[in-house]
């Protein structure tokens, strides 16, 4: 396993432990990673008490059932909630995926661990920095170029040339797995929106 040597005051510590749920019968331990540059010190580890009969099955309905419910200063990017986008790519039970196809059930042990990707820098909680992904996807160019003339209009695409791309080209599910690889083609350029000019901060959605 990797050995990582953190910088000084970057080591998490022990966070807030919150109260058990009253009257939950199949009720999970969940320590998630805290870190808000406001307030500034040590990121910390933070323990909730889920009642998982009252929350969905996946690690995304954790995150949302804990925010609704628990603690709402708890910040994470989530969108499509179909595996497709890549908003919720974050580090769980030691394993870079994205919470909303992650269940919950899938991860053994008598507690899960949350984190943001490892590789990333950290905006707030498990929110990661997006700037040098964004600027290799620029740098990139991952779009169709023509040595032909530049027609008047756009050009139509059939049926037939949309299904010659194959969908593992699209980016947004790359996200989670940057760590093991150093980046050079991202995928298709269409990104749901998620390429646009603001800065990182109002891209971070904290649900």
């Amino acid at each position: 396993m990797v050995q990582l040597t953190l910088p000084k005051g970057s080591a998490p510590k022990k966070g807030k432990t919150w109260p058990k749920p009253e009257g939950g019968k199949k009720v999970k331990k969940f320590k998630v990673y805290r870190y808000s540059p406001e307030e500034g010190g040590n990121p910390s580890w933070d323990t909730y008490f889920v009642d998982m009969d009252q929350c969905g099955p996946m690690i995304l309905d954790v995150l949302i059932y804990i925010k609704n419910n628990i603690d709402s200063t708890l910040a994470f990017r989530r969108s499509c909630r179909e595996g497709v986008c890549g908003s919720c790519a974050m580090n769980i039970g030691g394993q870079n995926t994205i919470a909303c196809t992650r269940g919950w059930d899938e991860i053994a042990g008598p507690h899960i661990t949350i984190a943001p990707l490892p590789h990333q820098p950290v905006v707030k909680d498990l929110i990661p920095d997006l700037t040098n992904f964004y600027a290799q996807h620029a740098y990139v160019q991952p779009f169709l170029k023509t040595d032909t003339p530049e027609p008047e209009k756009e050009w139509t695409q059939t049926e037939e040339d949309r299904d010659t791309y194959p969908h593992s080209t699209n980016m947004m599910g790359k996200m989670s797995s940057m760590r093991r690889r150093e980046c050079t083609h991202i995928g298709h350029p269409v990104a749901h929106g998620l390429l646009r000019s603001e800065s990182t901060l109002s891209r971070a959605r904290a649900c």
